[in-house]
């Protein structure tokens, strides 16, 4: 009978080292660490243009072919901005095709 104690206390204590080890490699390693900010000398300046013919657009008055293409040089302008910052180009719900906006 002693012997089966003996076996069983040696299985438990098998399995429960097993697990611990097995599940000690998943677990998060717990890390602190400390960014600290430099504020730089200079900050650079950026700057774009956007342009848009007033003509092109669609509308119905003068005014508001005018006030499309306000919108459209915007666009242009942050597009052009979103390139310099990120080196990507912008996507937005407004299609802009040739300096014209088509959809609102």
């Amino acid at each position: 009978c002693l012997k089966k104690i003996h076996k069983s206390k040696s299985l438990l204590l098998s399995c429960f080292l097993g697990l611990a080890v097995s599940t000690g490699g998943c677990g998060i390693i717990d890390k602190h660490v400390e960014w600290e900010t430099i504020e730089p000398e200079s900050y650079p300046v950026l700057k774009a243009v956007g342009y848009a013919p007033i003509s092109s657009q669609h509308g119905e008055s003068d005014s508001m072919k005018l006030i499309m293409a306000m919108k459209a040089s915007k666009l242009d302008a942050y597009r052009e901005l979103t390139e310099q910052v990120y080196g990507q180009k912008i996507e937005g719900n407004q299609s802009l095709s040739h300096l014209v906006i088509d959809s609102e």
